[in-house]
């Protein structure tokens, strides 16, 4: 990072690191209250129409006749995407395997690092969905934080607590980063700025920011105060459908768009963090989070479809039977153990057993061979979650 890339703005807020000659942090300038800060961003076409589809997104589900029918399987993509930004290798099968085993043995070992991903969210919007924009406190940040790092074993700081050591984005040394955050003492006044106007915003007149700007902010900031040890990234990205969800909107996820375009991602935060180029950070992620509502409900569509599908098939089964009603659970939990099935469904073992060999038998789910655990996996969900064409 050198003085020479930062705008004037950010040039005057640099830091020496302590025991780092010539080495500087960048402490971001506030955001302060929005209404003044608006006036730095011009009108896009871009963000109107990445609003218009979040309305769109936000009608058609709650047509829905249970909407929470396909929000876990969308959850676990997410997890497993936004981990990927991270350098995870963990796929979804294999996040949907170790939740129904807990046993990594043949996966890989980040499959964990996924799980609290989702345990993570999880909590966060059973939280915002309860508080609303008052939920966001530095408190329920640093909980977010603990629940994605508490399993961390090469963490090197406690999970929840602000980093009191200088870090770095880019580069093996400080001296070679793409940008040096600010020293530590900053980071509790500069979070509760973010959490004071942004988060938890209020309108002071009859204009209002939509929260999509609101959340495109937010992220950015959270990137450039990186107030965590590790996990940043996570963290930030937890709280984008978390903001959505505390105003009444679906959880949209952007995970894919971001990891699809991660370069961009990372180069246009980086613009932020230097330059202040606001613009082009709202342009992109416009962009992400159009592509992200039309991926929504593509596979909100492709899920309900397939269900409709896998009820046809068994519509020659008892209307009470357990292969009837295991059929509408598997849209969300595509890959079960018999165990599980039995405890879900309330029958017994044999029962699970048999329901699961129909809907073997009728190519609803298949039983891998070589396991070491026996479970049943439904690769059509997984396939309509991974954008792969899958059948019934």
């Amino acid at each position: 990072m050198r003085r020479s890339d930062l705008s004037p703005e950010r040039r005057v807020r640099l830091e020496p690191v302590p025991d780092k000659s010539g080495v500087f942090a960048l402490h971001p300038p506030p955001v302060g209250p929005l209404d003044a800060f608006a006036g730095r961003l011009e009108a896009s076409d871009s963000m109107s129409e990445a609003v218009r589809l979040l309305e769109h997104l936000s009608a058609e589900s709650a047509k829905l006749p249970q909407p929470d029918l396909v929000t876990r399987t969308l959850i676990r993509r997410e997890a497993v995407l936004s981990s990927h930004i991270e350098g995870t290798q963990s796929e979804l099968s294999d996040l949907f395997e170790y939740e129904c085993t807990l046993d990594d043995s043949r996966l890989p070992r980040d499959v964990r690092t996924t799980l609290a991903y989702v345990k993570a969210l999880e909590a966060g919007l059973q939280t915002v969905r309860a508080g609303g924009p008052a939920a966001f406190t530095l408190s329920f940040i640093q909980t977010i934080h603990h629940h994605l790092m508490e399993d961390e074993p090469a963490y090197r700081d406690t999970p929840g607590q602000l980093r009191t050591v200088q870090n770095w984005i880019g580069g093996l040394r400080i001296e070679d980063a793409r940008f040096v955050p600010p020293r530590p003492e900053r980071l509790q006044a500069g979070l509760q700025d973010m959490i004071d106007n942004v988060l938890n915003y209020r309108p002071e007149g009859v204009m209002s920011m939509h929260v999509l700007r609101r959340t495109a902010i937010a992220h950015a900031q959270f990137e450039s105060l990186h107030p965590f040890r590790d996990g940043n990234g996570r963290t930030g990205r937890v709280l984008i459908p978390l903001q959505l969800a505390a105003e009444g909107y679906p959880p949209l996820y952007v995970a894919g768009p971001l990891y699809r375009n991660r370069r961009e991602y990372f180069d246009r935060l980086l613009d932020v963090q230097l330059r202040s180029d606001w613009q082009g950070w709202m342009r992109f992620f416009a962009q992400a989070v159009m592509l992200a509502c039309e991926e929504a409900l593509d596979t909100t569509r492709a899920l309900l479809a397939l269900r409709e599908a896998w009820r046809q098939a068994v519509s020659d089964q008892r209307a009470d039977s357990a292969s009837r009603r295991l059929v509408e659970w598997l849209i969300g939990q595509p890959v079960v153990t018999v165990t599980q099935v039995s405890l879900q469904l309330g029958v017994s073992f044999p029962t699970a057993n048999h329901a699961l060999a129909t809907l073997v038998q009728k190519g609803i789910v298949r039983e891998p061979a070589s396991r070491r655990n026996r479970i049943f996996v439904a690769d059509a969900v997984i396939g309509i979650l991974e954008g792969r064409t899958a059948g019934t």
